[in-house]
């Protein structure tokens, strides 16, 4: 059986849509010796599996909802749900409903295949009809599940980059996004421009369940509301907050979790925050490649990203910091800070600052590099390291174009406040 699954699932689409009907013959009729459990389970005479194989390299897709359909594509249209590779072309999305009184699953929606094409290929399943959805190609698959907005959120729906869900706390409102499982690869390639020593080990990493991240940066706004206070220098609502350890964290998620039953807000690992800013892609930064002309010059850094090339441009506020000594800036300014969240371009899943604007505090000990690292999802926690620095990840206004890429990475003591060190949380369903 373990056979014949993996002959049908390499078949390439000629053998499913021209309806060849000699190899479905000769195929089901494995599939039959195998289900009687029979010894002599092997080709009948004159049957070559390699015949029906697809030579092609993996080919990424994404899933996406239109409506209530789904939608396997290279394209934007509708709203995002999760990443694919396939290397035969063909998608297959099975809808199931639970039958209570025998407890089984039983397939609403038939396993049609859809084939990748150059314009969006849209299956008959009706998503509103079948609480979960089994998709898979011949690479991976995947179970979606149809859910309904939880306690915690007062407002829930879908976009063109895909779930989101918004919380408030004394009417300040903050959109959490949905970030869906899959794998990436974590660290930068040895060719990447401005690479350093500490990004190496360079591994896969395979996130098994979504979570809930923030849109942006925890804004000065949102931590008022929780904490009643502002440590910040660069005094905004809209702007992220900064000036808070690793420390005064923990003491907000407390806080904000204790009003707000069920949110249970955690810092992301920094694996989890790695994967959600590259969104699916595997460059230096999630927007493309990176051509560094200067210490504060990477152009393909303007329009997502403030650092310290771009930060000053029309400061308006009166306390910046003097960046008229700063080398090599992308623009000519004289004074730079923190500027206002989600001003600069979303990546592909919506998340805004992910790169630039302020560092932000994960939940891992730093390691001087990612021998031994989890591949997982899950915080690199070592109680030898108790007390010692933790991962600070995106760069910031204040830094230099080499550190703001998606694999760059710092440590920084649990207790340390700068102007330009903040966070940003994230749900992780149990």
């Amino acid at each position: 059986m373990a056979y014949c699954q993996r002959t049908d699932g390499r078949a390439s689409p000629a053998y499913y849509l021209q309806n060849d009907t000699e190899l479905r013959a000769a195929l089901h009729h494995i599939y039959y010796i195998a289900m009687k459990n029979a010894k002599e389970a092997t080709p009948p005479p004159g049957f070559d599996p390699a015949s029906i194989v697809s030579p092609r390299e993996p080919r990424a897709f994404q899933l996406r909802q239109v409506e209530c359909r789904i939608v396997a594509d290279d394209g934007q249209e509708g709203s995002f749900l999760a990443s694919m590779t396939t290397r035969n072309g063909l998608v297959y999305a099975v809808g199931e409903e639970r039958h209570h009184a025998q407890g089984t699953q039983a397939p609403t929606v038939g396993s049609k295949p859809m084939q990748l094409r150059d314009e969006p290929y849209r299956t008959s399943c009706e998503l509103l009809r079948a609480p979960r959805l089994q998709v898979r190609s011949d690479c991976e698959r995947l179970s979606l599940r149809r859910i309904t907005r939880p306690d915690w959120a007062v407002a829930m729906g879908r976009d063109r980059f895909g779930l989101w869900a918004d919380f408030e706390v004394a009417q300040v409102r903050q959109r959490l996004r949905w970030i869906p499982p899959g794998r990436f690869w974590m660290g930068s390639p040895e060719e990447e421009p401005g690479r350093l020593d500490w990004e190496n080990q360079r591994h896969e990493v395979t996130i098994k369940k979504g979570y809930w991240l923030f849109d942006t940066p925890c804004t000065q706004a949102l931590w008022q509301a929780v904490m009643g206070e502002n440590p910040s220098r660069f005094r905004s609502p809209k702007r992220p907050v900064e000036q808070v350890s690793w420390d005064d964290v923990k003491k907000f998620l407390k806080k904000i979790n204790q009003k707000i039953t069920g949110l249970d807000l955690v810092l992301p690992s920094e694996s989890q925050w790695e994967y959600a800013c590259r969104a699916g892609t595997t460059t230096a930064i999630y927007s493309g490649d990176i051509r560094i002309l200067g210490e504060h010059n990477a152009p393909a850094l303007d329009p997502i990203a403030w650092y310290g090339g771009n930060s000053g441009i029309d400061f308006d506020l009166k306390d910046g910091l003097d960046s008229s000594s700063w080398k090599e800036k992308q623009y000519p300014h004289r004074k730079a800070g923190t500027r206002p969240v989600a001003l600069k371009a979303p990546n592909p899943w919506g998340l805004y600052d992910m790169l630039g604007n302020v560092w932000e505090w994960c939940a891992d000990d730093w390691h001087d590099n990612y021998e031994g690292a989890p591949l997982d999802g899950s915080p690199w926690l070592d109680a030898e390291r108790a007390g010692g620095d933790r991962v600070i990840r995106g760069g910031s206004w204040f830094i230099d174009a080499r550190l703001v890429r998606a694999a760059s990475r710092v440590g920084s003591p649990p207790g340390v406040r700068d102007d330009d060190l903040g966070f940003r949380c994230a749900r992780v369903p149990s």
